[in-house]
């Protein structure tokens, strides 16, 4: 049901963020920039993290890095609580139709640390049950679950310009970067990790892993004699070295023909999850239940689950959306690649 709730709030309007395993966003205009949703469930199966930015949702985010949340939502009712990376934080959701800017937050009452999200930045969702967790806080009530303005006094910001959905392109996001010979001394790291990275996502790996992580640490090394300054030797051979191990572990990564051909299979999946929840909405509206009672049991928003009951009954077991081959069982169909 994990993937129905994402298909549900990205046509909802969330805003996706596809980002490595140390939290990194893995394009530089992931501000500007909308991935597909294809592109998002693509990103998922090959072990990538993803974030949103709460302002999509009309969500704001308290990302608590120290510090009980039970005492602050007591105060507060939360529309969600979900957990994070970090043992005992927590991404505390409110409803909030307002952008506003991230802004770090002592709460010296109840014990908190932590970082507000909105339009400016993104939580990751750790974990596969949050999303549907999720779906229901971007559907909750919002006078019941307000953001306490008074405690977090957070600036307002310029709503994010609506921008369409280009596929994000490995050309295209190299083309965003900016050239390594006008970086500050500040953003070295992270610039030549950018530039590293999006070079590798397209290159042949070859068959040798220790042949690989010499051609990455090689082009690397190569990359930081372009700065005025150059970052020191051993930080750019762990950088490089872990690049070459994520990239090594996912050998399609940038192979174009490999992910149109496994994002036609994740809208296939998405448009199967969706009549699964089609069909359940008119099987409990046959019970007698309410829009409103369907849409809490579903745990998605009214407007669309009165969208479903207005459409008829999807044919169940559709070949190629099932999950279950036309052939039926054991055939040569369901053996194939």
């Amino acid at each position: 049901m994990s993937g129905a709730a994402r298909a549900e709030l990205y046509d909802y309007g969330m805003w996706p963020v596809l980002c490595d395993s140390e939290k990194r966003p893995l394009f530089p205009n992931w501000q500007r920039f909308r991935p597909t949703f294809e592109e998002m469930e693509l990103h998922r199966a090959d072990g990538g993290l993803v974030g949103h930015v709460p302002y999509h949702l009309e969500l704001a985010g308290v990302d608590i890095d120290e510090g009980p949340a039970e005492a602050l939502t007591a105060d507060y009712p939360a529309a969600a609580v979900l957990p994070s990376r970090r043992p005992g934080g927590k991404h505390v959701y409110y409803r909030e139709s307002r952008p506003l800017g991230n802004k770090k937050i002592f709460l010296v009452q109840y014990g908190i640390r932590g970082d507000l999200r909105s339009a400016k930045g993104y939580l990751i969702v750790w974990h596969d049950s949050s999303w549907g967790e999720l779906a229901k806080a971007a559907a909750a009530d919002p006078n019941k679950y307000p953001m306490p303005d008074s405690l977090f006094e957070a600036a307002g910001v310029p709503a994010p310009r609506a921008i369409a959905s280009p596929p994000l392109t490995i050309a295209a996001a190299r083309a965003g970067l900016e050239p390594l010979e006008s970086v500050n001394e500040g953003a070295r790291n992270d610039s030549l990790f950018d530039h590293v990275r999006l070079w590798a996502y397209a290159e042949p790996r070859g068959t040798s892993k220790a042949d690989w992580r010499a051609h990455v640490r090689n082009h690397a090394a190569t990359q930081n004699l372009r700065f005025a300054k150059p970052l020191p030797g051993p930080e750019v051979a762990v950088l490089a070295r872990s690049i070459a191990d994520w990239t090594w572990d996912r050998p399609d990564w940038g192979n174009r023909e490999a992910q149109a051909r496994r994002g036609r299979k994740s809208g296939k999946v998405r448009q199967a999850m969706t009549a699964d929840l089609r069909r359940e909405a008119h099987r409990l509206r046959d019970k007698g239940l309410t829009v409103r009672a369907i849409a809490e049991e579903l745990g998605r928003p009214r407007s669309t689950v009165s969208d479903w009951l207005k459409q008829p009954v999807p044919p169940p077991g559709l070949p190629g959306l099932s999950g279950e081959p036309s052939g039926g069982k054991g055939t040569e169909m369901e053996k194939r690649p």
